[in-house]
């Protein structure tokens, strides 16, 4: 959300493609991309033409609307021709734009949950993966309020978010990937329900484990902190970077997944 976790004082361009497809699995790859784009479309010029220059394979989007959808279909349409948009007020929609053939699975608002999330499955060139897209709830009230009961509660709050949507998705154990805008640091909260309880590998530290995924400019100059995540089980992990630009108050995180574990880059198993 463009007001996140703020209490806290604390890409790769278009990739060409090959003339025939691999045919070997172990080839294959895999790219996805979360991107909080800001429900109030500041600079949407420019964070469309971020999304051009990532060409990730599938697109997880927070903050979408009624306004969003027509300019995002209008630009991306024929890059992204699957697509499944759900408008839930200014700053609450998701939308997952692919190249692969998509379905909807779920789209929900848990009891007690700040907004809804989007379950998809997606038949792409490691077969089908499903993926949760989320926009946890922020450090502040829809009043514009930041009560420090509510920063302090907000890692168990994101627990019960993320169980609540696991409750209802029940995705089995195929490849999973859980993305978007978590609204808390590395390793806590919905982050840590993850690893823990999911056997879930978050991706983006494995690669960098400081850059900010968000900032908020303030009088006193700019705050910043890594609110946004992809989170993964039944994949490897080839990289996982932040598209640089701020067109939003957040960057996009993108990363690379394959049928099997990288040998390459060894996987910590961080939260």
């Amino acid at each position: 959300m463009h007001f996140a976790f703020c209490i806290s004082i604390a890409a790769a361009g278009p990739t060409s493609k090959p003339d025939v497809a691999p045919t070997d699995l172990s080839l294959k790859k895999l790219t996805v991309l979360t991107y909080n784009i800001n429900g109030g479309m500041p600079e949407a010029a420019k964070t469309l033409r971020t999304i051009e220059t990532a060409d990730a394979d599938i697109v997880c989007l927070q903050e979408t609307n009624a306004q969003w959808e027509p300019v995002l279909r209008a630009r991306l349409g024929r890059r992204y021709p699957h697509a499944v948009f759900r408008d839930a007020g200014i700053v609450s929609g998701l939308a997952v734009m692919s190249k692969f053939p998509i379905k909807l699975k779920a789209f929900d608002k848990p009891a007690g949950s700040w907004g809804p999330f989007m379950f998809i499955e997606s038949q792409t060139p490691l077969g089908p993966v499903q993926l949760l897209n989320v926009h946890l709830s922020p450090a502040i009230t829809r009043e514009g309020k930041i009560p420090l009961a509510l920063v302090v509660e907000l890692p168990e709050i994101h627990r019960k978010e993320m169980a609540a949507a696991f409750a209802k998705i029940k995705p089995g154990d195929g490849p999973l990937i859980v993305l978007g805008d978590f609204n808390e640091f590395d390793g806590i909260g919905a982050a840590a329900w993850l690893h823990n309880e999911q056997r879930m590998i978050d991706a983006l530290p494995q690669f960098d484990e400081k850059s900010p995924t968000w900032q908020w400019i303030q009088k006193s100059g700019p705050v910043t902190a890594r609110l946004d995540h992809i989170a993964y089980r039944g994949l490897g992990c080839k990289s996982a970077a932040i598209v640089e630009g701020w067109s939003s108050d957040h960057r996009p995180v993108v990363a690379t997944f394959v049928a099997k574990p990288s040998t390459t880059q060894g996987e910590k198993a961080t939260p």
